[in-house]
């Protein structure tokens, strides 16, 4: 079931890597969950582009105001950018622990997490959250994102779930599958294997007011090939910031 969810989630923030979404195309008709994709039409675009009737600024204008990121990807509190479909990625905080985790014969290292709003939410992806997550937002979903390598030291195949779950001091608990960027965890790795992997996943709260710590909790570690053979329990880590 995580794996189909997974997929499912994979359609509904593909770009932006490291703090991105585009919005659905309209339809009439929901797709079956695992069809959810994410495209913007010509006129979606042009809209968002010029400058509306009660004098709000256009892209290109936005463009040349502080902090503004074009190309590449938010390192600094207070940067921000624009998705094509309007949206518009402020970071609010990067926290960078570089912390290793032991689940031998796996090792994660969890890198930098960012703090991201997202704000000009289109309707289409607002409707797309209230199906895939039953929450309702307005225009405003605000997101964190885990940058990460997971190493496979051994010659054999092993499964592991870098992110199982991930509890905050803010009484939320999150899914680890529940990632809004192409999902390019494997979970299941060959012998002798590194991998990067980049986690984004909500945060259905207002701000992140009072967020200072994050519970992460790994998945077990076991063989791909006779998953009744368990190399490793979960492993439990905190991270304060």
């Amino acid at each position: 079931m995580k794996r189909i969810w997974s997929k499912v989630l994979a359609g509904l923030i593909v770009t932006g890597l490291l703090g991105g979404c585009n919005s659905n195309e309209t339809s009439n008709e929901k797709p079956d969950k695992a069809e959810v994709t994410q495209t913007t039409t010509k006129s979606e675009l042009q809209s968002n582009k010029d400058t509306s009737k009660d004098g709000n600024t256009s892209t290109s204008a936005n463009e040349n105001k502080k902090g503004f990121v074009k190309d590449g990807i938010l390192t600094k509190k207070g940067e921000w950018t624009l998705e094509e479909d309007g949206s518009k990625i402020t970071l609010i905080k990067i926290i960078e622990p570089n912390k290793e985790i032991d689940a031998k014969p796996m090792n994660l290292k969890i890198k930098n997490i960012k703090l991201l709003e997202r704000t000009n939410i289109s309707e289409t992806t607002q409707e797309d959250i209230k199906w895939l997550f039953d929450k309702t937002i307005s225009k405003k979903l605000n997101t964190i994102q885990f940058s990460y390598d997971v190493e496979n030291t051994s010659k054999k195949d092993i499964s592991f779930s870098a992110f199982d779950k991930i509890t905050t001091n803010t009484k939320i608990q999150i899914d680890g599958m529940q990632n809004l960027i192409s999902n390019n965890d494997p979970q299941e790795y060959m012998g002798e294997v590194k991998t990067e992997g980049v986690l984004v996943v909500p945060y259905f709260k207002d701000n992140f007011d009072g967020l200072n710590e994050l519970n992460i909790l790994t998945g077990d570690v076991y063989d791909t090939n006779d998953t009744s053979i368990t190399y490793h329990e979960p492993v439990k880590v905190q991270l304060k910031f």
